[in-house]
């Protein structure tokens, strides 16, 4: 697009050279010669001598005072010339500046103009937007309401679904709870068959000093203690298993519990930033689906680590109990 170049001040022609008044100045060069004639006695006429000079006197005076008034003159014709030439300088710069007015004043008008056109299209086109954005909001408002009912709908059985499992994981929490003191009484009886094994030591300790008294039968009943302290260390290897396991399984569980609380304060944080974008005008449905779908996987993640946790405790309930009929029977 072209740029239109509005008229301006051309000061040029005031720039010319202003005359000025350099007038040269010529001082009359007078010179009065006075010819002394010395006194002669021999002169008879010092009176015409004396007449002669001051007539040439005269003379030069007159030819002087004429010369310069003839300088005088010629300098008067010369600056009558240069205040005409001035007078000439004026009007042509007078002329010159009322002209750079009138361009002046013609350039803001244009400008003025101009401006006023400008303000009028982008006041049209600012009223022509704002009513194209209108009718946008309104055909956007009109085509995503039917889907925000029915997000709104699935996030409110959600929402319910999620109370449910928020009760499922507070029962298993009180199952794991019971679960854990059942184990913790578990470990206290094992430590009290640890110390009743101590005691059997002792026992047959005694019985081998017992038994070294006597000379027959040292041979079997050395091979049944014997027997007994290898059923003892076995015995006390499976109960130091089975704590160190019991332990493990508490750690995992507290970390389980951890993991599961964090979870549900995640997708209590995600479920209520879904309401909030579905309380909106404006929503994107593939981004709220995707996320409720992460949601589920994460509740399947849960139930699926809470099964393999009961699992684990099932099995090492089944243990303990192997251990206890295995330690009653002997």
């Amino acid at each position: 697009m072209s740029e239109r170049r509005e008229p301006g001040f051309n000061l040029d022609p005031i720039q010319d050279s202003v005359p000025t008044l350099d007038t040269p100045v010529n001082q009359p060069n007078a010179r009065a010669r006075a010819a002394v004639a010395p006194a002669s006695a021999k002169s008879s006429s010092v009176a015409t001598v004396l007449l002669s000079l001051l007539v040439l006197i005269s003379l030069g005076a007159a030819a002087a005072l004429g010369f310069w008034g003839m300088q005088l003159k010629q300098q008067m014709a010369e600056q009558q010339v240069l205040v005409e030439q001035m007078n000439l300088w004026l009007e042509s710069t007078d002329a010159t500046l009322t002209q750079t007015s009138t361009t002046a004043s013609r350039s803001g008008e244009t400008l003025m103009g101009r401006v006023e056109e400008i303000n009028t299209r982008l006041e049209e086109r600012i009223k022509h937007f704002d009513s194209e954005i209108a009718k946008l909001w309104t055909i956007a408002y009109q085509r995503n309401k039917p889907q925000l009912e029915e997000q709104g709908k699935t996030l409110a059985t959600l929402g319910e679904k999620v109370t449910a499992q928020d009760a499922q994981l507070q029962q298993a929490l009180a199952s794991l709870g019971v679960l854990r003191t059942e184990i913790e009484s578990q470990v206290t009886e094992l430590s009290e068959l640890t110390a009743k094994g101590a005691q059997m030591q002792t026992q047959l300790d005694s019985n081998v000093s017992a038994l070294s008294q006597q000379k027959s039968g040292v041979a079997a009943l050395e091979t049944q203690t014997q027997a007994l302290q290898a059923e003892l260390e076995k015995v006390d290897a499976a109960l130091a298993t089975v704590e160190g396991r019991a332990l493990q399984i508490g750690s995992d569980m507290e970390f389980q519990f951890s993991v599961e609380r964090d979870e549900r304060a995640k997708l209590a944080a995600d479920l209520s930033s879904k309401i909030e974008q579905v309380s909106r005008p404006q929503g994107n449905s593939a981004e709220l689906e995707r996320r409720l779908r992460t949601i589920e996987e994460r509740l399947k993640a849960i139930d699926a680590s809470r099964a393999a946790v009961n699992a684990e405790l099932l099995k090492v309930q089944g243990q303990v109990n192997g251990l206890m009929l295995d330690r009653t029977v002997r």
